[in-house]
């Protein structure tokens, strides 16, 4: 009696080890749609990184409302509010091996960093005031 109920629990728990091993798939932290919250960047020479508001950005691409990223695991949505358009402009990508890549080749692409269940960043080039440097761009999650 004492070895059927040995084996009986030796089958069993190999059972449950098997079923643990089985491959699931989680969705990716980054998925979700995402608004851009802060931006960062070290301007050549400058002793410490500048860090402000997406919405203070400078310049000719200025923004009246945060940029808003639609992530899911393959590809990419952008939607950018710019002051001098009345129109919001979406731009199409792809998402692969941590890199988004926008159809609209006039974009850089960008690294995903981090990604957690409320905050995503990005880096990439960006040319502001004459100076292409790398941004990082931290987003919130929105849904």
């Amino acid at each position: 009696m004492a070895l059927v109920l040995f084996v009986s629990a030796t089958l069993s728990f190999t059972a449950c080890s098997s079923d643990d091993n089985a491959p699931k798939r989680n969705k990716e932290q980054y998925e979700g749609t995402w608004i851009a919250d802060k931006l960062s960047y070290t301007i050549p020479g400058a002793p410490t990184p500048m860090e402000h508001d997406f919405t203070d950005m400078p310049g000719e691409n200025a923004v009246s409302q945060a940029d808003e990223l639609i992530l899911t695991e393959k590809t990419a949505t952008l939607t950018e509010f710019f002051k001098n358009s009345e129109t919001p402009k979406t731009t199409l990508g792809v998402v692969q091996n941590g890199v988004i890549t926008f159809v609209d080749q006039s974009y850089t692409s960008r690294t995903i960093n981090s990604a957690t269940a409320t905050t995503l960043s990005l880096t990439y080039y960006y040319t502001m005031r004459g100076a292409t440097l790398p941004i990082t761009v931290t987003y919130k999650r929105l849904k």
